[in-house]
């Protein structure tokens, strides 16, 4: 088992080691410094973005919710599956990666200056990080593969015609919560490739390394781009728009992004398009075709769908 799949990591202290100006001459430290930096602060920005973050909350709590009042269902697989979405999502919230990354920030210096010695955070507690960041990005594609499942279920049930409006509010609420998982993994992919390059110029404290960084994915942004790749959208007979040119893959599957375009994608649950701006302010509401417009779920624990033809 890699440590990253490790429920329990063991957390180095908190230690920063310093650098005498000779050092950081040497070890050409002074042009690592501020991208390590930059790449902690935005990442921390974008993890902890209030708007995504409350989005999944509730998108958790609306699964929850639909998951306790059809416990009639429980015995079906879809259901079982639906579990597991609920279980990986929470597992998400635990994982502290937003924490870590607001504890190096503060350790961080503020300014690079040229004859001035420095202190930065131990190789351990990057390495900490890695590792969490390494665990975050495959859970969030555990989210989007469980997602996938339970929507090929539902499809089917959707077929049938049994308990039809239950099945579609299901099917909404999973593809919500992927698309939200998808924009985690391409944050997280970012934050790690920022890093990443820069952490074999560090110094170690006395505490044992968690792993060696050269046994590590070079970058993880590839590794995710190809798994994008990887999935069977072929299938859908609807056109799909192509994001612009000067839009880098990692841009696309942020979810908020402001550039002003409404840019199509082909949701492959229920083949129709979804809207790039959609407004995350009520986690209720979101276009997923032209026939099923919204599914509003309350707790607890009654359950009322609308549809709109």
């Amino acid at each position: 088992m890699h440590l990253w799949e490790k429920r329990e990591v063991p957390r180095p202290p908190e230690y920063t080691i310093g650098y005498s100006s000779e050092e950081l001459v040497q070890n050409n430290l002074r042009t690592c410094v501020r991208p390590l930096l930059n790449g902690i602060s935005k990442g921390h920005l974008a993890l902890d973005n209030k708007r995504v973050s409350t989005c999944l909350r509730k998108e958790v709590g609306i699964l929850t919710a639909s998951l306790y009042r059809n416990g009639r269902h429980r015995t079906e697989k879809f259901y079982r599956v639906l579990k597991k979405v609920e279980k990986s999502c929470t597992r998400w919230q635990k994982l502290d990666v937003v924490e870590e990354l607001e504890r190096l920030c503060h350790l961080m210096p503020r300014m690079v200056l040229e004859c001035r010695t420095l202190r930065l955070p131990s190789k351990q507690m990057f390495e900490y990080l890695l590792v969490r960041l390494m665990g975050s990005y495959h859970l969030m594609l555990h989210i989007d593969r469980i997602c996938r499942e339970a929507a090929i279920l539902l499809l089917s049930k959707i077929a049938t015609g049994h308990f039809f409006s239950t099945a579609v509010a299901f099917l909404s609420n999973m593809a919500r919560i992927r698309v939200l998982a998808m924009d985690y993994a391409g944050q997280v992919a970012k934050i790690y490739d920022n890093i990443l390059p820069h952490v074999k110029h560090l110094k170690g404290s006395n505490a044992p390394p968690l792993l060696d960084t050269t046994t590590l994915p070079s970058s993880l942004s590839s590794l995710l781009q190809q798994y994008c790749a990887s999935l069977d959208v072929n299938r859908n007979s609807l056109p799909v728009s192509k994001p612009s040119a000067n839009i880098s893959f990692l841009d696309s599957l942020n979810i908020s992004r402001e550039d002003g375009a409404n840019i199509s994608k082909i949701d492959e649950f229920i083949n129709s398009p979804i809207a790039k701006d959609l407004s995350w302010t009520r986690a209720e509401e979101v276009v997923q075709s032209t026939r099923f417009r919204e599914a509003e779920l309350t707790w607890p624990p009654q359950v009322s769908v609308r549809v709109l033809e």
